[in-house]
């Protein structure tokens, strides 16, 4: 996956002034902007949050294909695959990118995790259609956290940090409203984020539970029972999710061999691997390149 200065520091699209110390960026987005993601040759490794201002934008995110209208926000999470197929000559957008450790190090923002990015986990298209009141203050807030990245405060970053936080707070407020659940205690919360921090970096050489666990001083049958709790999803569902779409970008972008992705991922042989891609993706691996 590209970090953020990897990913745009040599773009001509866009400008380092656009992000500040690239753990925070808002960009004002078109229809030329939005297609030069197609350029991008790996994932990104943040969190963004679009709201579509103005047109339609349609979008292949992890193998799903749908449309964003006016009104809509769209959640990118680390590490998926995206491909913008179609975009309005007319489209505009505000599209806010949050560095990974940045998105998981802010109080407030832990809480997102949980209530607007992984619980979409395999759970359908990763987005959410506001109404007009909603998304206009949405906007300004985006629009607020825009020019400040371009002012020349010295608090800058304090000011970041407090704007990013009250949009997230407005953002668990409206997917509240249209949920009702169970409340968490803060010990099951802080050991699910504790385990979400722990993936990025593990996933590809550790597939079983009980590495986690014992990373996070529990049971494996307390770990899966909180993940489960917080999310609906298993400890095994996020290790695969990582997995595969790991998998699927380097059956893509690069030349490795497939027995070299399943060495790569860390599985003990080619047929594993390929049993392993072939239950969750539908097709084999060697299929699923070429009709990539």
């Amino acid at each position: 996956m590209y970090n953020i200065p990897e990913a745009y520091s040599n773009s001509t699209l866009v400008s380092s002034e656009d992000f500040w110390e690239y753990k925070i960026g808002c960009l004002l987005t078109d229809a030329e902007l939005s297609m030069a993601t197609n350029r991008m040759p790996d994932t990104l490794e943040a969190y963004t949050i679009t709201l579509v201002l103005n047109g339609d934008l349609t979008l292949t995110n992890n193998n799903k294909q749908f449309t964003l209208h006016p009104n809509d926000i769209y959640f990118y999470l680390p590490g998926y695959s995206v491909k913008i197929n179609q975009v309005s000559p007319d489209y505009s957008g505000i599209c806010l990118i949050i560095d990974l450790k940045q998105a998981l190090d802010t109080p407030a923002s832990k809480y997102m995790v949980q209530t607007a990015f992984f619980p979409m986990l395999e759970m359908g298209v990763p987005k959410a259609s506001l109404q007009p009141k909603d998304a206009e203050r949405l906007k300004s807030i985006m629009l607020l956290i825009h020019s400040t990245i371009h002012s020349d405060s010295i608090y800058k970053g304090r000011i970041l940090k407090m704007l990013y936080s009250v949009m997230i707070l407005d953002l668990m407020n409206l997917h509240q409203l249209h949920q009702s659940g169970k409340p968490l205690s803060e010990q099951a919360r802080q050991l699910y984020f504790n385990f979400v921090r722990l993936l990025p970096d593990n996933f590809k050489e550790h597939h079983d539970i009980r590495f986690y666990a014992d990373q996070l001083h529990v049971t494996p049958t307390y770990l899966s029972h909180v993940v489960k709790q917080v999310t609906s999803h298993t400890v095994l569902d996020f290790i695969n999710q990582m997995l595969m779409l790991e998998a699927s970008w380097m059956l893509i972008e690069t030349k490795m061999s497939i027995g070299e992705i399943a060495d790569a991922l860390h599985f003990s042989d080619q047929a594993s691997f390929s049993k392993f891609f072939t239950r969750l993706q539908g097709i084999n691996p060697k299929s699923y390149r070429k009709k990539a």
